[in-house]
């Protein structure tokens, strides 16, 4: 049985930006009092995003439920052969976060042709028998999402800036193999974000106030959900 690793609570802001901002807001970093640097290559973040029938996750987002949370199957790379998958619930109890993670065994691909219910169901044998059970049985594949992500840190590691540009989502609700071919929007805004423990809020905040960027609502699972709607 894989074993959890478990990221402790943090805090994370989120902004909005078009693209277009993205070289002045990668200067506004750079000039920052922090000293943030890159800490990591920019790379491609894939996310499944899962959810019950009833889409209980999206509408606790929507009606901002305090404590609340994501399930995700996470991955590196184009497309779905990657074998480094981590399964993941991200939880939220007002503006804190926190991950439980499960690095998923290398014979899950989405990209093999195997249907949904099989993919799915090697999945579910993966995890603990505990979160199969907060999860539910019922929970299913909604939509991926792709973006790229660059990675700014403070010197001391825990002040942490991530930029998502080049924002694509598939729908899966319908499909009975992954969809990662058949885009259903290609977002035109960059987001945010700044994270760091709870001891770093007041650094947090100032770091936010200089940018050239607001504070917003930006799950990246509720627009995408949006697009394939809309679509």
């Amino acid at each position: 049985m894989i074993e959890p690793i478990l990221d402790g609570w943090r805090y994370e802001i989120k902004f909005s930006v078009p693209e277009f901002d993205l070289p002045f807001v990668r200067s506004r970093i750079q000039v920052n009092e922090n000293a943030f640097s890159t800490s990591y290559p920019s790379r491609v973040v894939n996310n499944l995003y899962m959810d019950t029938h009833n889409m209980q996750y999206l509408e606790d987002s929507y009606e901002g439920i305090n404590e609340r949370q994501k399930v995700r199957l996470r991955w590196y790379d184009e497309g779905g052969i990657s074998t480094n998958k981590v399964f993941e619930i991200k939880r939220k109890k007002n503006t804190l976060n926190s991950k439980i993670k499960f690095q998923i065994p290398t014979d899950i691909h989405l990209s093999s042709g195997d249907t949904w219910p099989m993919i799915m169901s090697r999945l579910w044998t993966c995890l603990p028998l505990n979160i199969r059970q907060q999860i539910g049985p019922e929970c299913i594949p909604v939509l991926v999402n792709s973006y790229n992500r660059e990675y700014f840190e403070d010197p001391t590691g825990d002040l942490r800036i991530t930029i998502d540009s080049v924002q694509n989502v598939y729908d899966q609700r319908f499909c009975a193999i992954p969809n990662l071919s058949r885009l259903a929007l290609r977002h035109p805004d960059a987001v945010i974000e700044i994270k760091g423990p709870p001891d770093c809020y007041e650094k947090i905040k100032q770091v936010s106030s200089e940018l050239p960027v607001r504070v917003s609502r930006n799950s990246k699972y509720a627009l995408g959900y949006e697009a394939i709607e809309i679509r």
